[in-house]
């Protein structure tokens, strides 16, 4: 699996079929990643939910390692059919890392449910939605943006004050939606 990981060159690509991980068993996600440049742009299918949240996790952060500042990271999760809470929160981590290390990670949806998930969840200040990669891409290349403390200092996102979102909507987003 790590040479499934390897886009160490510029305008490569990689396909990562965790369908069925080393271990055995099942996740239910698809990805293909494209390197171009210092850019890496992730494209994910399938279902983002509590039994495959260590195997998103590990791929976020893999290939999040795979970009270089200026970056930017892109994720597309348009083709995803669900995504659950601690999907939101490997997404936030990951985001979190990549300003540490100098550059940006874009989450790619044209769903609102999406952006109305990431907001209700308090994301917001971590994860920037937008709608089509082309959009994420042309974005200028500049320092990562910075979460702001009230003294105006840079501070790490409190992962304990996300909250959750209301018990009607259990389910963030679905195909039907």
């Amino acid at each position: 699996m790590s040479s499934a990981f390897d886009i160490s060159d510029s305008s490569t690509a990689s396909r990562v079929d965790m369908s069925r991980p080393p271990g055995g068993g099942r996740t239910g996600i698809r990805a293909a990643s494209v390197r171009d440049g210092s850019a890496v742009v992730v494209t994910v299918g399938g279902e983002l939910d509590a039994s495959n949240v260590e195997s998103w996790s590990f791929l976020l952060s893999k290939l999040g390692l795979a970009t270089t500042p200026p970056g930017p990271f892109v994720i597309d999760v348009r083709n995803v059919r669900f995504m659950a809470r601690g999907a939101f929160l490997s997404l936030a981590r990951e985001a979190q890392g990549c300003r540490r290390r100098g550059f940006n990670l874009y989450l790619v949806s044209n769903r609102p449910v999406v952006a109305r998930t990431v907001a209700a969840c308090g994301l917001r200040p971590v994860l920037l939605v937008l709608p089509t990669v082309e959009a994420a891409l042309s974005l200028p290349q500049r320092p990562a943006m910075k979460v702001r403390g009230a003294a105006g200092k840079p501070r790490e996102f409190d992962y304990g004050s996300v909250r959750r979102p209301p018990k009607r909507s259990r389910t963030f987003f679905s195909a039907a939606t």
